[in-house]
C-alpha cells in the first residue's frame, strides 16, 4: 500500500509512547487487501456491543460512549522500521486530534511518509463504518483513492442512517433518507435493504 491517496479532509493525529499496548497493527508497506480487511474487522471487533442489533439486521451497534474516552491503539508500520501508534476514539472512530512529527523509529524527514500515515488513519475510521468505502478502497488499492460523491454523502449521514435503521419498523424507515448514488445522483432511501449493503458498522443510538 505505497499509493493509496484520499482527497478529502486531513486528519491528524496523535502519536502516542511505543511503550503504551497496542490492539490492532498494519504494516503499511507491504500490506495486501486481506490484511486490510482483517484490520478493519479487528477494529470493528474492539468497538462494538455484542447486545446491541438495529433495525434485526446483521450490522454491529457500537457500544455506548466512555467519559473519559477510551481510545483503541492501532499500529501502523512503515517503511525502514518506523511505526506510528494511533489512538482511535471508541466513541466514534476519529483518531486524537493531535499531531506530533516524528515517527518512532526515524526523525519524519520525508513528508510523502506522513501523509501516507494519515492516508491510513482516514481508510480506518472511514471504511471501519462503511462498506461501500471499504469496498471503494479495495478496488483501488494500490492506485488512487477518491472519495466520490457516494462515499462523501454517506459520511456526512452516518448518524441520520444509524437512527433511522434503529427506528425502521418491518424493514421501513420512519423517514426517507436523502442520499446519492454513485454517479451523484440523488438516492431517496426508504427500505432498510436498500442501505445496510453499505454499511459495516451503526454508531450507537440507544439501547
Amino acid at each position: 500500500m505505497t499509493r493509496v491517496y484520499v482527497d478529502a479532509v486531513v486528519l491528524a493525529l496523535e502519536i502516542l509512547s511505543p511503550g503504551l499496548a497496542t490492539n490492532v497493527s498494519l504494516d503499511v508497506a507491504s500490506a495486501t487487501m486481506s490484511m486490510y480487511s482483517k484490520l478493519l474487522s479487528e477494529v470493528r471487533d474492539n468497538v462494538k456491543d455484542m447486545k446491541l442489533k438495529y433495525g434485526k439486521v446483521n450490522v454491529p451497534v457500537m457500544g455506548a460512549p466512555s467519559n473519559p474516552v477510551k481510545y483503541l491503539l492501532v499500529n501502523l508500520k512503515a517503511s525502514e522500521g518506523g511505526t506510528i501508534t494511533v489512538g482511535v476514539s471508541k466513541n466514534n472512530l476519529y483518531p486524537l486530534n493531535k499531531l506530533i512529527d516524528q515517527v518512532f523509529g526515524k526523525n519524519l524527514d520525508v513528508k510523502r511518509e506522513a501523509k501516507l500515515m494519515l492516508v491510513v488513519v482516514h481508510m480506518i475510521s472511514k471504511a471501519a463504518r462503511f462498506k461501500y468505502i471499504q469496498n471503494m478502497v479495495l478496488k483501488s488499492f494500490t492506485q488512487f483513492y477518491n472519495s466520490y460523491p457516494k462515499a462523501l454523502k454517506l459520511e456526512g449521514k452516518w448518524q441520520s442512517i444509524t437512527k433511522e435503521i434503529r427506528k425502521s419498523n418491518n424493514g421501513r424507515l420512519s423517514s426517507e433518507l436523502d442520499l446519492v448514488d454513485a454517479k451523484g445522483e440523488p438516492w431517496k432511501v426508504t427500505l432498510v435493504k436498500d442501505i445496510t449493503g453499505d454499511m459495516n458498522l451503526f454508531k450507537y443510538e440507544g439501547n
